[in-house]
């Protein structure tokens, strides 16, 4: 007598071939898919153009072109399919500017063109050109001033460049007329130049009026004291011009030299008093 837990282990290994073997016969009685000819053109003629075009270049084909077909291992027919229609062309209006608005042709050109010079600025440039032939020709360079002092006289570096060129040459009564021609007041070098011209030609009475004019604008400068003095000294204003001298030695940061001078003044004139 079998067991039976032997006897259903043994059915079991039974039935399994079985099993296997149907579902392997069940795929082999199934039918094949097949795809015929007709298929694969149906295919080939709904997929997009672009595809096409991309399989035309693949071959060495030019995109857009009819595509032709040669299946010479079957039946040597030539398909030529039809022409793609290329995309429309869409024209684009250029906008005109509007009345307000320049060319950029005009705009273009405008960025060309050399910045503007403020009148200060050329003022400074026909300096330069002055100074830099003034050693070899000074007649120019003093031409070259004078024009542009007429054409900007309100500039102070003209006119200061030229009058010291006029005391360099010792036409020192040219030199006071440019300062005394300025259409605007003339500011502290200019003023400081005339008091000194007028010293140098023996106008002491105009040299201390001018330079009592510069202690007002800039009463802590020891130059305009030392020139206060010496116009003092000139038209025999003697204390007044040791009160002046005395304010250039009290003065700080006052040059050696002038310092040095101030103080012999000082010792003479109290020597003119004693």
């Amino acid at each position: 007598e079998k067991d039976p837990q032997v006897a259903e282990v043994v059915q079991r290994s039974e039935v399994e071939p079985v099993s296997v073997q149907a579902s392997h016969d069940d795929q082999a009685s199934q039918p094949k898919a097949s795809v015929s000819k007709p298929d694969v053109e149906k295919v080939r003629d709904t997929a997009p153009s672009q595809t096409r075009d991309t399989e035309a270049e693949q071959i060495g084909q030019v995109p857009g072109q009819p595509a032709v077909e040669t299946n010479a291992a079957e039946n040597n027919e030539v398909a030529v399919r039809p022409l793609q229609p290329a995309a429309p062309v869409q024209v684009v209006a250029r906008e005109k500017p509007a009345p307000h608005e320049a060319p950029r042709s005009v705009e273009r050109t405008s960025l060309n063109k050399a910045p503007v010079r403020t009148p200060a600025e050329e003022a400074e440039a026909i300096v330069r050109k002055a100074r830099a032939l003034q050693s070899a020709d000074p007649e120019q360079a003093r031409l070259i001033l004078e024009a542009g002092l007429a054409r900007l006289p309100e500039q102070a570096a003209l006119r200061e460049a030229l009058v010291r060129m006029l005391v360099k040459a010792r036409d020192l009564e040219a030199a006071r007329t440019v300062l005394r021609s300025a259409p605007t007041p003339l500011n502290a070098t200019l003023l400081g130049l005339r008091g000194w011209i007028e010293q140098q030609m023996g106008d002491a009475r105009a040299s201390v009026a001018t330079y009592s004019e510069l202690l007002r604008q800039e009463p802590e400068n020891a130059r305009w004291w030392s020139g206060l003095a010496i116009g003092l000294e000139q038209t025999g204003q003697l204390q007044q011009a040791q009160r002046a001298w005395a304010q250039v030695v009290q003065l700080p940061e006052v040059d050696a030299r002038l310092l040095s001078w101030a103080r012999q003044r000082m010792a003479a004139l109290r020597g003119g008093e004693s």
